[in-house]
């Protein structure tokens, strides 16, 4: 990096003064990176704004609130065209207020920076949701380019945003986003194997049902009405790891999981020692069917593997060797294991 400031983060809030609190927990446990948040406050009438004038006064890192007021709310994007003009780092993020971070070492703003720094044309690269998809069913290495992109805890080069203006000021800030990125002649795109957790997919998103009640026949229902009663009425969020935040399920297919009854072999394979002493490994020269047929036949158990999606692979030098990596004055019968 160019300087040394605290990496500044945006973020965003409007009555959820609950999934706040946790998104400003998670963050404080889990980034080790000295960062700086400026928080734009939308008008919140949920005890937020006491909060965080309550949390500006105690936490170890410095904090810019700004408090809009009814008369001059901007609409999502122009909020963090408002933050925009706080940033003083090299890089930024923008994120909301339920965006859970999740935990690794180094931390996620650390790898967030490498990866922007190693992928420039990408203006903007946010952590992945739990119920993303590929565009095109496919992820790529580190970075999979997507269509449009919210403020999934999102990182940029600070000089390239305040160059073209920031995020302009409309409802659906991702399709800004995407739009403003485009104009700089480059592409957005999500982490392909560091996740968010979203609190706000559920029901009404956490907005409490006396907020909703206040802005009914105001400028704002209709994005509220869209974005609460009616959100993804027919999708589930998908279990996930409390720290990691990547998903076990993912629609009807475990995502940690893939069901392969045919074989299983050893590649960093892990199982019960219970189940082994029950039925051994045998003795046959092919193990991977064996220990399939007995998992299924003896213990009535399947056996599986970690699928793509995950984006966690076991590498074998043997692939990449012909006598998969025994000297050439191998016996007969390793001769027919490299021929398999």
């Amino acid at each position: 990096m160019k300087n040394n400031k605290p990496i500044d983060i945006i973020l965003v809030t409007c009555n959820r003064i609950n999934f706040l609190k946790q998104t400003i927990q998670k963050m404080e446990e889990r980034l080790s990176t000295p960062y700086r948040l400026i928080i734009i406050n939308n008008h919140s009438i949920d005890g937020t704004t006491e909060y965080l004038e309550e949390l500006k006064k105690t936490a170890s890192y410095e904090i810019i609130l700004v408090n809009n007021t009814i008369e001059n709310v901007p609409k999502l994007s122009g909020c963090y065209t408002q933050g925009l003009e706080y940033v003083e780092s090299e890089y930024f993020v923008c994120t909301q207020d339920d965006i859970i971070i999740p935990l690794h070492n180094p931390d996620v703003l650390t790898q967030l920076i490498d990866l922007i720094d190693r992928h420039p044309r990408y203006a903007a690269i946010s952590l992945r949701k739990p119920y993303f998809k590929a565009a095109d069913g496919k992820f790529t290495p580190e970075v999979t380019r997507t269509r449009t992109i919210g403020a999934g805890f999102r990182i940029h080069r600070t000089d390239e945003w305040k160059k073209i203006g920031g995020f302009l000021n409309r409802r659906w800030e991702s399709l800004a986003t995407k739009g403003q990125a485009n104009a700089m002649g480059k592409v957005v795109g999500v982490c392909t194997d560091l996740w968010m957790g979203d609190l706000g997919f559920c029901h009404n998103r956490g907005y409490s049902q006396e907020y909703i009640d206040s802005v009914k026949d105001t400028s704002g229902w209709e994005w509220v009405k869209e974005q609460s009663q009616e959100f993804r009425r027919n999708k589930v969020l998908p279990e996930a790891d409390p720290w990691t935040n990547i998903p076990l399920f993912l629609g009807n297919n475990v995502l940690g999981v893939k069901e392969n009854n045919k074989s299983c072999g050893s590649l960093f394979r892990i199982q019960s020692k219970a189940d082994v002493e029950k039925i051994g490994f045998g003795i046959s020269q092919y193990e991977r069917p064996f220990w399939s047929k007995q998992m299924n036949e003896v213990l009535n158990k399947k056996v599986g593997v970690v699928p793509k999606e995950s984006g966690v692979y076991a590498s074998e030098f043997k692939n990449v060797d012909k006598n998969r990596g025994y000297d050439e004055g191998i016996d007969h019968f390793h001769k027919n294991i490299c021929n398999q």
